[in-house]
C-alpha cells in the first residue's frame, strides 16, 4: 500500500481527531545541504511550488499528482505543468521560484526534519515518533 493511500485513509477515518503537519524535506541538493549525492535533482522546485499551492488551497492536490508522477519529473516543465493543473497560473509559478521567503520556510523544515534524524521522504511520525512500514 502506498504512502499517499494509507494517509488518505487515515486522514478520512479520524477526520478532526488529528492534526496533519506536513513538513518538507526534499532529497535535493539545490536547497537541502544534507544531501551529498544527486538523487531528486527538481524536489526543492517542486517543494515551492507545493507551499503556493497550498495558498490556493490546493496543497494536497499538487503533493499527490507530484508523487504520483514523481518518475516523470525530470524538468521544471513538468513542475509547472502540474502547478498549472491545479490552478496555479504561469505567473503565480514565476514568483513563487523566486520568492526566497519561500525558500527559506522550507530550509526551516528541512533544519527540523535534520533534528529528528529523517533521512527519507515521504517520513511519517505520529506524536514525534517515526511511523516505519
Amino acid at each position: 500500500m502506498s504512502y499517499i493511500i494509507l494517509f488518505g485513509q487515515i486522514a478520512q477515518e479520524f477526520g478532526d481527531q488529528i492534526l496533519v503537519v506536513f513538513k518538507n524535506y526534499p532529497l535535493d541538493q539545490g536547497c537541502n545541504s544534507g544531501i551529498q549525492r544527486k538523487m531528486h535533482e527538481f524536489a526543492c522546485k517542486a517543494a515551492v511550488i507545493s507551499r503556493c499551492a497550498g495558498g490556493i488551497g490546493k496543497f494536497w492536490q499538487f503533493h499527490d499528482a507530484i508523487f504520483a508522477g514523481q518518475a516523470d519529473m525530470k524538468s521544471d516543465d513538468f513542475i509547472r505543468k502540474v502547478g498549472l493543473s491545479v490552478g496555479l497560473t504561469k505567473d503565480q509559478i514565476d514568483t513563487c521560484w523566486s520568492n526566497k521567503d519561500i525558500l527559506a520556510k522550507i530550509k526551516e523544515d528541512i533544519t527540523l526534519g535534520n533534528k529528528f534524524g529523517v533521512n527519507s521522504t515521504p517520513s511519517l511520525y505520529i506524536n514525534g515518533k517515526a511511523y516505519y512500514g
